[in-house]
């Protein structure tokens, strides 16, 4: 909803003076808009000193006759979407919807006498599209697929053990999911969670269910789930509910790609190795966690872990859209918390850090760390470790702890294996046996898969960057807004705050959590745009013009920012500022097209998108793309209608001869409604095909950014990729983790070990040379037409602010943007302006 208001001001010519006429000022730091040169001062949204004419010259003298002018400034500022939204609340109504919806395919699964095979995301016959997004389109070679109970003899999707920590990485470069994993089993309302996941996969078990992540046979429930807060992927609420109704429904007989091919497709030698015993080969090579393509558990017989990743890979496309990220995030994408990143060089008061932060580790707040990869230049040792422990590679902390005056960090490698040979290391010399006596309050032992200790000193000297994600009970509610903002590309403005403000109002006093933040790309990063974008902001109290504070520290890859602070009631001012980067080539997405891009593939990434842009309350999506609920399509006048002809048919068909046809023409009535914005909707039509909330041109008639039919994509300098198909890191800062090193296990050999060999340093292989992609076959007479919504001039984001109080302070929220260039008549988007 958008709601327009205008402001009239008048300014009278003053007299002569000596002086020239004052200026309004600001601090540097924090203009609103360009200061302009004192004689071309302007009166515009109330900013400057009146406007000198020729009469007005300080140099001429002026009669006593005044002159009055008037002008009009119309704004544009948009109501929040949620208001004072629980998430707690909100998790378990995800929680009870899934588990209803899978009752409803375990009975259609025992009316049909058929296992649930997910059509959506079948593993097994449109693996392409399940393992692979549009630019890595050749990573992974999956063996074979199998169900769960082909692979465990007794499946268990939890344990709840403290074994049930102990996660191994695969051929995946997700250790940030692996940690994030590993991180929430040591919270136990977070295992309750997972506690009620298990009771769903019990039940699904005595009908024969499963799939993999978001629900599949369950269109309707799914699409709806999707659609009912327009976005998972920008909704933490609605994602937690699709998140989870695709887990509930992949339990007991999903399908999982394996890493151990069929007996049949064994060599002479391999056969023999088994003497050429089928069944034996079946029994053991093709059986338990070790057969796992993707991440597996410590414990044989525990599906928990492949399960959630290959939810995770559903809900965001495929697997290889799973590559490279941040722990934090995937955190927030499992909880709903609120991430922070901690530079270790920028803590201040180290002693602060250790009992405000790292003791809490795992009450109210999870914690991971990396470093980035050491540089290899003068030493010649690619992807060097420290101490053992190896760059861009995310860890977890399991616990932090003072005894006996030393301070004590407990960590998990994502590999299953410790590979810390510092101090405190397994069986270093520090473990004298007066402090072996200290194992059982760390919680520790030697040999474990994957965790170590360091003192808190080295662990300050290690790890570069600490990622802390709070985790809300159900005494936090939270309210959003989001906005739609782009930019001509490429692009040269001033480095300002103000290309979007926010306005919230407290009416209590109450610690809050401001967040400004992207919407989450993964899906679709590679059609996103040009640009990758970083994004900072300030805060202010009404009235005032100094700031109360900035936000967390951020860079490219950061998805959001924070400022954590106790608030007196009020109303308060967020001036954002965003930072664009060009990544790919304007002509990204032709390139794209031409290099043999999947137009199946292509069709749901730019559905995904339009569904992720359609959050924010000034953008309107292109109806073609978006997906409507069957549902809607029942309860349509259409539907009606051909009842109607039914019936019309079923009356006088009897009387028709041979030759004869009947036409029925059936009328319906449409309702207008008109919103407060102006802009107008067929209440007959599907919702969903409508903007998401407010007009969508947003600016002086109609115009404005929301208007595109499509948004350009990258190339050149794929995201996330070079051109000759090995993994890079992603751009931006020069510490940006992609994930962890490049690594995928072939056929037969053993699973990845870690970094060490029979204690020599062993480097991860490079990913197997796969062979040049075939593109897809040309229709004769040239090349592929392109999509009708081509994304050749959208070089946009969409950004929110999400604020988090306590529930007796529910704030309201509004938000508007900064006008183009030469705007005066408003702060909406017109064409080429933001």
């Amino acid at each position: 909803m958008s709601v327009a208001s205008s402001r009239r001001s008048r300014s009278r010519e003053r007299r002569r003076h000596r002086d020239p006429p004052p200026v309004t000022q600001y601090p540097m730091h924090y203009p609103p808009y360009p200061q302009v040169p004192p004689h071309q001062t302007h009166q515009v949204n109330g900013f400057g000193g009146p406007p000198l004419t020729r009469n007005a010259s300080p140099d001429r003298n002026v009669g006593p006759k005044q002159k009055t002018t008037t002008s009009t400034v119309n704004m544009v500022s948009y109501a929040q979407q949620q208001l004072a939204v629980s998430i707690t609340e909100g998790m378990k109504q995800a929680y009870d919807e899934c588990k209803a919806t899978v009752h409803r395919i375990a009975a259609q699964c025992r009316a049909k006498n058929r296992k649930f095979r997910d059509v959506e995301f079948d593993l097994e016959n449109d693996r392409q599209l399940c393992l692979h997004n549009l630019v890595d389109s050749s990573i992974f070679q999956t063996s074979d697929v199998r169900r769960v109970p082909e692979l465990f003899t007794n499946p268990v999707f939890y344990t709840g053990t403290s074994k049930s920590a102990e996660i191994i990485q695969g051929a995946l470069e997700d250790c940030y999911l692996v940690s994030a994993l590993s991180t929430m089993t040591s919270v136990q309302r977070l295992i309750d969670n997972l506690e009620m996941k298990r009771l769903a996969y019990m039940a699904s078990c005595s009908t024969g269910i499963a799939t993999g992540f978001r629900s599949s046979s369950t269109s309707e429930h799914k699409f709806s789930v999707k659609l009912e807060a327009v976005t998972r992927r920008k909704d933490t609420l609605t994602y937690v509910h699709f998140f989870s109704l695709t887990l509930y429904t992949h339990t007991p007989f999903s399908l999982l790609f394996t890493r151990v091919p069929k007996y049949e497709q064994l060599s002479h030698s391999e056969k023999e190795l088994y003497h050429f015993e089928k069944e034996n080969y079946n029994k053991t090579a093709r059986k338990g966690s070790d057969s796992l393509y993707f991440a597996r558990p410590a414990t044989d017989g525990e599906t928990w872990v492949p399960l959630v990743e290959k939810a995770y890979a559903k809900v965001h496309g495929d697997y290889a859209s799973v590559m490279y990220g941040r722990t934090s995030d995937a955190l927030e994408d499992m909880t709903g918390g609120v991430s922070n990143l901690i530079l270790t060089i920028d803590i201040l008061d180290h002693d602060k850090f250790w009992h405000e932060e790292l003791v809490k580790a795992n009450q109210d707040r999870l914690f991971g760390c990396w470093f980035k990869t050491l540089e290899g230049v003068r030493s010649g040792v690619r992807n060097a470790t420290v101490d053992g422990v190896v760059g861009n590679l995310s860890h977890s902390i399991v616990k932090a702890v003072e005894i006996r005056g030393k301070r004590f960090i407990v960590l998990r490698d994502p590999w299953g294996t410790a590979g810390w040979e510092g101090p405190w290391s397994d069986g270093s010399k520090e473990w004298t046996k007066e402090w072996l006596e200290i194992l059982p309050e760390l919680g520790h032992s030697f040999g474990g898969k994957g965790q170590f200790v360091m003192e808190y000193k080295d662990f300050l000297n290690v790890w570069q960057e600490v990622q802390r994600t709070l985790i809300f009970d159900e005494t936090w509610v939270m309210s959003s807004q989001w906005l739609h903002v782009s930019l001509p590309f490429p692009n040269i403005k001033a480095f300002s705050f103000g290309d979007i403000n926010f306005s919230f109002s407290i009416p209590a006093a109450s610690p809050v959590i401001i967040v400004l933040s992207k919407y989450n790309t993964r899906y679709f990063k590679d059609i996103q745009g040009p640009c990758m974008w970083n994004i900072d902001f300030i805060l202010a109290k009404e009235g005032e013009t100094e700031p109360l504070t900035e936000s967390s520290y951020s860079f490219f890859a950061s998805r959001a920012v924070t400022v954590e602070m106790d608030l007196e009631p009020g109303n308060y001012i967020v001036l954002a500022r965003l930072d664009p980067a060009p990544i790919r080539d304007k002509d990204y997405f032709k390139k794209g097209l031409a290099s043999g891009w999947d137009r199946r593939k292509l069709a749901r990434v730019m559905t995904e998108r339009a569904k992720g842009q359609s959050i924010a309350s000034n953008y309107k999506p292109n109806p073609q793309l978006l997906v409507t609920r069957p549902s809607a399509i029942l309860a349509s006048e259409h539907v009606k209608a051909d009842k109607t002809t039914i019936d019309a048919v079923k009356t006088y068909a009897g009387g028709v001869n041979p030759g004869e046809s009947v036409t029925v023409t059936t009328t319906t009535t449409t309702t207008t409604v008109v919103s407060k914005n102006g802009a107008t909707s067929n209440a007959n039509d599907n919702p969903l095909s409508q903007p998401a909330r407010g007009r969508g041109g947003g600016g002086v008639g109609g115009q404005g950014i929301n208007n595109i039919s499509a948004g350009p994509l990258p190339t050149g300098k794929e995201y996330g990729r070079v051109l000759n198909g090995n993994p890079s890191m992603e751009p931006g800062w020069a510490g940006i983790p992609p994930g962890s090193p490049p690594h995928s296990p072939g056929p037969l050999t053993p699973y990845p070990p870690g970094p060490f060999g029979g204690g020599v340093p062993l480097l991860p292989p490079l990913p197997m040379d796969l062979g040049p992609l075939t593109p897809p076959l040309l229709p004769l007479g040239g090349s592929m037409p392109l999509p009708s919504d081509v994304l050749e001039e959208d070089n946009s984001i969409v950004i929110g602010l999400k604020v988090y109080t306590k529930k007796t302070a529910p704030t309201v929220i509004t938000g508007r943007l900064k006008p183009p260039a030469g705007n005066a008549t408003g702060y909406g988007p017109t064409a080429g302006g933001y």
